[in-house]
């Protein structure tokens, strides 16, 4: 799976969740109409809506959202990360392992939050090397590859 196979993937598991907890949360509703919200079976049915669960993780939407960023801005096979897209230091290994498993050996990061240096010592940890600087949409972007 390249990177916009796996955008394509996020953006199908996002629209059948929402489906599902739409059809869940129709079929409480009539339910609490048809027999109450005291009854067995909207208890039920409302738990069912409850325990969906979203099927991405948070660092797999940001890892969909950097891509997707990468896509707009005219790449491919690499992903942007913007400053409105915050990677947390725990998140780094996940991210950095999704990206390595789609074969993306390079990140454009326009994000420069307050714990920029902290983040990049934990991107150098999980084996990213900065390579220097790049300009996208007027912005200067550090490019970090994969060691």
């Amino acid at each position: 799976m390249n990177t916009l196979e796996f955008l394509d993937y996020v953006y199908r598991l996002d629209e059948e969740y929402r489906k599902a907890k739409k059809a869940l949360d129709e079929n409480a509703q009539k339910i609490g109409q048809e027999k109450g919200t005291d009854s067995p079976e909207f208890t039920e049915a409302y738990d069912a809506y409850v325990d969906l669960k979203y099927p991405l993780s948070q660092t797999e939407c940001k890892v969909a959202r950097a891509i997707n960023d990468a896509s707009q801005a005219g790449f491919e096979d690499l992903v942007l990360v913007e400053e409105f897209n915050t990677i947390w230091d725990r998140e780094i290994v996940e991210f950095s392992k999704i990206l390595r498993d789609l074969g993306c050996k390079k990140i454009l990061w326009a994000n420069n939050s307050s714990g920029l240096i902290d983040t990049l010592k934990e991107l150098s940890n999980a084996g990213w090397a900065f390579s220097g600087f790049a300009e996208v949409k007027g912005k200067n972007v550090l490019v970090l590859v994969s060691e």
